[in-house]
């Protein structure tokens, strides 16, 4: 700022609020966000950069679970992408606007949020995004216990991006809903492979919850407590999902016992597998905003575990199914 260069100072805080939030000092990135904002505006020739600001502020605000507030955020940073130009982060924007609002209990909100997001779309011929807006129709109708549409929303969306994670976890809940557990736990693998490669950090988390929640019932607490503070360990994990972890850790005994050396355990039985992979990449890289440094809460050292590469052909699902 001594030097008078108004763009490269809001670059500065830019990058100072995304390493704060990395270590989960949702406060002081906030602070620098809204910085970086003023001396956009104050250059008067990044629109988009602006758009780009307010974006961060609205999904800085939603993991610290003020929802409502980010409804607005995500309002006007939706407004001013596409006043900008940048339909990708008005999509982006109307999504996060749908997810805020679902939140905080606003139904018709959401509902409008993802229609508006889906048009623009439709225009623009963005697939991804275009399935990620048909998962999050299938979360909804998921939570309806309309298991119908949610298996048709979630299809679709596979098979615009068989890669799309949140369609996938959609997909092995309904799997668990029908008692089909093995495809459930394939699905969540291939769930967490593809949000790992995104870094999806919301996706990862909700994933090692639902193996969390069905270790427990396989009375696997070890399993069980070591995803959960997983999720806990994270920066980046969302106030509700804290919540369900410390729930999981509540309804198990101290931690101290839970990573005591066991007897006759199976490393090599399915859920051992996953829990596997999920303490050797979620939630710990910096990419998901974890501070760096941390080491695994378990006495275990797993082995890391690369994600395969993706293989479209050998997709079960087709635009058709659409």
């Amino acid at each position: 700022s001594e030097l008078g260069d108004t763009w490269g100072t809001a670059l500065a805080f830019m990058a100072l609020g995304a390493a704060s939030r990395c270590r989960g000092q949702f406060a002081v990135a906030r602070t620098y966000y809204e910085k970086s904002l003023a001396a956009r505006r104050e250059f008067g020739r990044d629109p988009i950069g602006v758009a780009q600001c307010m974006w961060h502020i609205a999904t800085t605000a939603t993991v610290e679970g003020r929802h409502e507030e980010a409804m607005g955020q995500f309002r006007e940073a939706g407004c001013a992408a596409k006043q900008a130009g940048d339909l990708g982060l008005a999509v982006r924007s109307l999504t996060g606007l749908a997810r805020a609002a679902r939140a905080e209990g606003c139904l018709a909100d959401a509902g409008g949020a993802l229609e508006e997001s889906l048009a623009l779309c439709q225009a623009a011929g963005f697939r991804e995004q275009h399935a990620e807006i048909l998962a999050e129709q299938a979360d909804i109708a998921l939570g309806h216990n309309d298991a119908a549409a949610a298996r048709q929303a979630a299809e679709c969306a596979l098979a615009l991006d068989e890669a799309n994670p949140h369609a996938g976890l959609v997909a092995a809940r309904l799997e668990l809903l029908r008692g089909k557990r093995s495809q459930a736990l394939r699905d969540l693998r291939e769930a967490l492979r593809h949000a790992l490669r995104r870094r999806d950090c919301e996706v990862i988390a909700e994933v090692a919850l639902t193996l969390a929640e069905l270790c427990m019932q396989d009375r696997d607490p070890v399993d069980a407590a070591t995803m959960a503070w997983a999720v806990l360990d994270s920066p980046a994990t969302r106030l509700d999902q804290r919540a369900r972890a410390e729930a999981i850790l509540g309804a198990l005994g101290p931690r101290d016992s839970l990573f005591a050396p066991r007897q006759g355990s199976n490393p090599e039985s399915s859920l051992g597998a996953v829990a596997a992979l999920v303490l050797s990449r979620v939630l710990r890289s910096s990419s998901c905003g974890a501070a760096a440094g941390v080491v695994p809460l378990s006495r275990r050292s797993p082995r890391r575990v690369m994600p395969a590469p993706s293989n479209p052909s050998g997709s079960r699902r087709t635009a058709a199914m659409c």
